[in-house]
């Protein structure tokens, strides 16, 4: 009795671990950033982090909620699967992204920690097929598109012995889009499966905005200098967009070395969306002059952030026994043109008092629309000895921004194509697949600077060069030991049955006594 406690509270403590760490995977979703114009910054998942996110066709772990819900059938019967990604290194460098009447400033930043989560548990249902595979599945996922957080601070003086104007600028761009999702596959034949999901995505902004302008006059005694006028102004807007989204799969093994797979996203279904912008201006004149101050804010603004159809076509190829190669190549729809854009902010109406109309930022696209294009994903799996697994991939992720203009009186997006690259090594047995790696992005392209000058006039904004660097360390675990321990713990407790029937003799019957 001892034993079978034992083995019962092995099993309950498991659970509660896998409960947990469900708990704590969806409480660590941090704020992040999922520009609309970028589909695979960050790959998702297991095994497809490893190997670039080309696993369309390769589909066999929880992660296949995203990338091909027809592969759901192809996981164990209970999978949990959890990973999370370490920002370890990420810097945007934006070249004389800020331009004052004394001079340029490049805009820098480099980002702290971030932990983006994936977490799906998969569960098979029915009758087994020939092979012993199920042929349903359903699975919960929930899970964060990308990791990226943006912020800018810098201080412009004029040159030494004609000091000018003292500008500092400070940004803050974040954002975090969340999918929620449920899905299901079946298994049609030993060769084709099918799939579908369904995801509430969630998106929030919040983009922060302070610029400091003061004119210095002479130099104090103690070094510091007399202003004769400033200017504070600080900007802020905010949004939250509801969707849904859904996912498409199939799944087809040609044989036993090549399997094919298709996942199709329609456009997105926008369900609501609100946004609120804030402008707060505050100047002063010390010479004499009048000061003045502006607080003006509007809410319950429309939103909108639709997400675009996708199709996905990958490759598997298992090359030896214990070399799997995969292949996809992805095409993104058009969201919105020039003539008819997608609205991000607005429209806003003037103050009724004081006329003025708020402005959430200047580095902020109230519009914007994305045109067509596509990605390419390379990745391979090697098994070693002592179940190690290696695995590592290539892919892009161009941008689908349109082109940036020379000069331009708002601001628009920038265009920045980026190549990724995976490495990562992992432990594999029975119910269990953890593995460590690094991700290292690099992106290249053109935005926009702004420019205070007022003789700049109507080209405020002005091409310039833009770069992208991330590098990230990421840790993956599935757990299918849910059921393993189970079945374990009962065949523990059968075996044990054995033995005690086995060494234990027959009771003896003592013939009856007659009367």
């Amino acid at each position: 009795m001892q034993q079978r406690a034992r083995f019962v509270a092995l099993g309950s403590l498991a659970h509660v671990v896998s409960s947990v760490c469900l708990a704590l995977s969806a409480l660590l979703t941090l704020p992040v950033r999922a520009d609309p114009f970028h589909a695979q910054t960050l790959p998702l998942g297991q095994r497809a982090i490893g190997m670039g996110g080309a696993f369309a066709a390769v589909a066999d772990d929880p992660s296949a909620t995203f990338y091909n819900p027809a592969g759901l059938v192809l996981t164990n019967e209970s999978s949990l699967s959890a990973s999370l990604t370490l920002n370890a290194f990420d810097r945007v460098t934006v070249e004389d992204g800020y331009r004052t009447d004394d001079g340029e400033s490049s805009l820098k930043q480099s980002t702290g920690t971030s932990l983006p989560v994936f977490v799906s548990a998969v569960k098979t249902l029915g009758q087994r097929a020939e092979d012993g595979r199920r042929r349903h599945a359903l699975a919960l996922s929930s899970f964060t598109r990308n990791a990226r957080r943006i912020s800018f601070d810098l201080e412009a003086r004029g040159p030494v012995g004609n000091p000018g104007n003292l500008q500092t600028l400070t940004l803050d761009m974040s954002e975090r889009t969340v999918y929620y999702g449920l899905s299901y596959a079946y298994r049609l034949t030993r060769k084709l499966s099918l799939g579908l999901s369904s995801f509430v995505s969630i998106l929030r902004t919040s983009y922060n905005e302070e610029r400091i302008a003061a004119e210095l006059g002479r130099v104090l005694p103690d070094g510091s200098f007399a202003s004769t006028g400033s200017s504070w102004s600080s900007y802020r807007a905010e949004t939250l967009v509801r969707s849904f989204v859904w996912r498409i799969g199939a799944l087809y093994s040609v044989n036993d070395k090549l399997q094919l797979g298709l996942m199709f996203q329609p456009p997105s279904l926008h369900i609501r969306g609100r946004a609120s912008v804030r402008t707060r201006i505050l100047e002063s004149d010390l010479s004499g002059g009048a000061s003045s101050i502006l607080n003006v804010s509007e809410s319950n603004l429309t939103s909108h952030d639709p997400t675009p159809w996708e199709l996905r076509l990958g490759g598997r190829y298992q090359l030896y026994e214990w070399l799997t190669l995969a292949l996809d190549g992805s095409l993104y729809g058009p969201t919105g043109n020039a003539a008819d854009p997608v609205v991000a902010v607005g429209p806003r109406s003037p103050d009724p008092e004081t006329g003025a109309v708020a402005q959430p930022g200047s580095f902020i696209a109230e519009s914007w629309y994305r045109t067509f294009n596509g990605n390419l994903a390379l990745g391979a799996s090697a098994s070693l000895p002592r179940t190690f697994t290696v695995r590592a991939g290539v892919y892009t992720d161009l941008s689908s921004a349109p082109s940036v203009p020379k000069t331009s009186t708002t601001y628009t997006p920038p265009d920045v194509n980026r190549v990724g690259g995976t490495l990562s090594v992992g432990l594999r047995n029975e119910g269990y697949d953890l593995s460590v790696g690094a991700i290292g992005v690099f992106g290249v392209g053109e935005g926009l600077s702004f420019s205070t000058d007022p003789s700049a006039g109507e080209a405020a904004y002005a091409r310039t060069q833009v770069r992208d660097r991330m590098f990230l360390v990421f840790l993956n675990g599935v757990r299918s030991a849910i059921s393993t321990l189970a079945k374990q713990a009962d065949q523990k407790l059968k075996e044990i049955r054995t033995e005690r029937d086995e060494s234990e003799p027959e009771p003896k019957l003592e013939p009856r006594r007659k009367k």
